[in-house]
C-alpha cells in the first residue's frame, strides 16, 4: 500500500461547507481537514494553521504516491545521510505516516528543499543508477509539495484504509 501525498495552496476556511448524504463535501475543491490530525501525537504547532474537522477550500492541489512504507523510510535515511543534521530536521522527525503540516513548519521544510537543491541533485549522481534517479525524483516532488504548503497551505500525507 502506498503513501499519497497531497499538498494544498492558500486553504480558506469554509463557515458553511455543503456535504452529501456520506458526509463528504460536495466540492471538489474542498478538504475536510481531521482524519489524519486526530491520529497525530505532536503538538498542535505542526499543523499549524489548519484547525481539525474543519473544511477548507484551496487554490492549488498537488498529489503524488511516495511509494510503500519501506520504499519512503529508504527515501527518508537517504535524506538523513545527505545532509545530516544541517537541514529537513523539521521533516524527518515528523515524517511517519498519516500526518498533516501547516504551512509555518511547511515554509521551514520548503526552505530546506530549495536551499540544497543543487546538492541533492550532486547527491543522487554519486548513487548508483536507479537509486540516485529515485532519491532525486522523491525530492522534487516532495519540494513541490512543501513549496505550495508554504504559501498558506499543508501537506497531508496517509496510507489509505482497504475496506474489504
Amino acid at each position: 500500500m502506498g503513501i499519497c501525498v497531497t499538498a494544498y495552496k492558500n486553504l480558506t476556511l469554509l463557515y458553511k461547507p455543503i456535504f452529501d448524504a456520506d458526509g463528504r463535501p460536495v466540492d471538489f475543491n474542498h478538504w475536510i481537514a481531521g482524519i489524519n490530525i486526530r491520529n497525530q501525537h505532536t503538538a498542535p504547532e505542526w499543523w499549524y494553521p489548519i484547525i481539525p474537522n474543519l473544511v477548507y477550500e484551496w487554490t492549488e492541489a498537488y498529489i503524488f504516491n511516495a511509494g510503500d512504507l519501506f520504499q519512503h523510510a529508504r527515501w527518508l535515511e537517504q535524506l538523513k545521510y545527505f545532509k545530516g543534521e544541517n537541514g529537513f530536521q523539521e521533516f524527518t522527525s515528523y515524517a511517519g505516516c498519516n500526518r498533516v503540516i501547516g504551512s509555518n513548519i511547511a515554509a521551514i521544510i520548503s526552505n530546506d528543499f530549495s536551499k540544497y537543491n543543487k546538492d541533492a541533485i550532486d547527491y543522487a549522481k554519486s548513487l548508483n543508477h536507479p537509486e540516485g534517479i529515485l532519491f532525486i525524483d522523491a525530492y522534487q516532488y516532495w519540494k513541490k509539495a512543501f513549496e505550495l504548503a508554504a504559501d498558506n497551505g499543508a501537506v497531508e500525507y496517509y496510507q489509505p484504509q482497504t475496506v474489504i
